[in-house]
């Protein structure tokens, strides 16, 4: 009889784990904004060897080894980053505001030194004579990125969300999910 009780509230907790997991999808999991030097025209080379601010999985930060490590900024080379497994997977051109200069939202991933990578969505605006980013992480458990358009000052991706009876490798359900910036937040909107 206890394990049956056992097997029940573990049971349990994987439901409650997963219908957590996909039930509501809110997709973003943190934001962050900073400045970069710079200031040119966005174009593919210059975002494909600009930093971005992600977690270094595995390593030693002042020799202490980091489980679960802060943000740190990194240097992209021609859309990698190396040392893990990062890449640019997709880079899009247009113009959020009215009377902004073109900005750049690009989406790529870094393995997290387990099984699995982290994604982050950055949107890139020149600003004088520096880049002002805003970034996200994305819920990778959720979706997967297939395309971004920019219109009406609103970022829309075409995504692979999982369904309910989805593995955690495969969504199948095609979505698009519209975000916007707001306080210098990415935030989903209708």
């Amino acid at each position: 009889m206890k394990k049956i009780k056992i097997i029940i509230i573990y049971a349990l907790s994987i439901f409650i784990f997963a219908y957590n997991a996909y039930a509501g999808s809110n997709f973003i999991a943190g934001n962050i904004t900073y400045y970069l030097p710079g200031g040119e025209e966005l174009t593919e080379h210059i975002v494909n060897n600009l930093s971005y601010k992600i977690h270094l999985y595995g390593g030693i930060i002042e020799n202490n080894y980091k489980e679960s490590p802060p943000l740190t900024l990194s240097l992209f080379k021609n859309g990698i980053f190396a040392p893990q497994g990062g890449e640019i997977h997709n880079i899009t051109f247009g113009k959020l505001e009215s009377d902004s200069l073109k900005s750049a939202v690009v989406y790529f991933t870094i393995f997290d030194g387990v099984n699995n990578a982290e994604h982050y969505l950055a949107i890139i605006t020149p600003q004088g004579n520096k880049y002002h980013i805003t970034q996200a992480i994305m819920d990778y458990a959720k979706m997967d990125v297939e395309g971004i358009q920019i219109k009406n000052g609103k970022i829309y991706l075409s995504i692979l969300s999982h369904g309910p009876n989805d593995p955690r490798c495969c969504p199948s359900l095609n979505e698009t999910l519209c975000l916007k910036i707001t306080k210098g937040k990415i935030v989903k909107t209708p």
